[in-house]
């Protein structure tokens, strides 16, 4: 029987559709808009998300309780959160995750005015993550740490890791002011050299993850780059070195700039080289409505480590 003309280019097309679902089936296609990322029992998912003066707008919690079990991380760790009980109650609306934060940043401004800085926070799958211990680090010096390091200690399908969520100083002229020690390059550029040392000193044998918003980013000169200590150290490594590359990657798309990291340590280097490691930057600002006004002015960063 002959085939008219019209059934074989509706063949073909169809064929071609069914082409591109398949192909689709992956994360690293899908990155710019997805609102889902696929789960894999034997791959940690490990995200970093400043959610802006959380909750931003009346809609915050609710949106994100939407969203966060299509993300299906294991575990994000978040900054700027400026309502612990709003916290607390998104923690209640989703079934399988629970939140944990960090304490109060309070600071005397001249004996007259007490200062309250956003908080550190953690939402993690109770599933699929025990918490050993939280804690902060390197406390007690707000010159360089305006929130302290907040210590996640967790193990995952029976993996051990050591995650540290960080929110440096913000602002600066992008010049280090060796004169200046409030300088916010300068007290950028201090908390990453101690954290370094503390890391070095204190997790050599773990697996670590350092993360969060570091108000800077590390392509820049020596003269300006608050990062050297962590580049000149083949112990660690950039996981969203990629990313940074391109201007549409990046974590504060509205500068732009690329403002949130993700460093892991040698234990990790390769276990992130397997095929099903990876991290990218999840672009919602490109799916979910209004996302810049309701949730936050970053984007969040994922990193997947194949541990199959």
């Amino acid at each position: 029987m002959k085939l008219s003309r019209k059934f074989l280019i509706a063949i073909v097309i169809i064929s071609m559709a069914i082409l591109f679902l398949v192909s689709c089936g992956t994360d690293k296609v899908v990155k710019d808009d997805s609102l889902v990322t696929e789960y894999n029992e034997n791959v940690v998912q490990i995200v970093t998300w400043n959610l802006k003066e959380f909750p931003l707008a009346s809609s915050t919690i609710n949106q994100l309780q939407y969203h966060i079990p299509l993300l299906n991380a294991d575990i994000i760790a978040v900054q700027e959160v400026t309502n612990t009980n709003d916290f607390n109650q998104l923690g209640l609306y989703l079934n399988d995750y629970s939140v944990l934060a960090s304490e109060y940043y309070v600071y005397d401004e001249n004996d007259e005015e007490m200062y309250y800085n956003p908080i550190l926070g953690y939402i993690y799958n109770h599933n699929r993550v025990t918490v050993n211990s939280t804690y902060e680090i390197l406390r007690n010096d707000s010159r360089m740490f305006p929130r302290e390091p907040y210590v996640l200690d967790i193990t995952w399908n029976n993996v051990d890791f050591i995650i540290i969520n960080n929110h440096l100083k913000a602002g600066g002229d992008n010049v280090i002011d060796e004169w200046d020690s409030w300088d916010e390059e300068v007290r950028r550029r201090d908390a990453l050299n101690s954290l370094h040392i503390y890391i070095n000193e204190n997790y050599s044998n773990d697996n670590v993850i350092l993360l969060g918003d570091f108000n800077d980013q590390f392509h820049e000169i020596p003269e300006t780059n608050v990062f050297t200590t962590f580049l000149n150290d083949d112990n660690f490594v950039f996981a969203d070195y990629e990313m940074s590359l391109d201007t549409a990657d990046f974590s504060y798309p509205n500068w732009p700039s690329h403002l949130d990291h993700i460093i892991i340590n040698q234990n990790l280097i390769e276990i992130f080289g397997k095929p099903l490691s990876d991290c990218y930057t999840i672009k919602y600002d490109k799916s979910i409505s209004n996302y810049f006004a309701n949730i936050s002015d970053h984007r969040p960063v994922i990193i997947k480590l194949d541990f199959e």
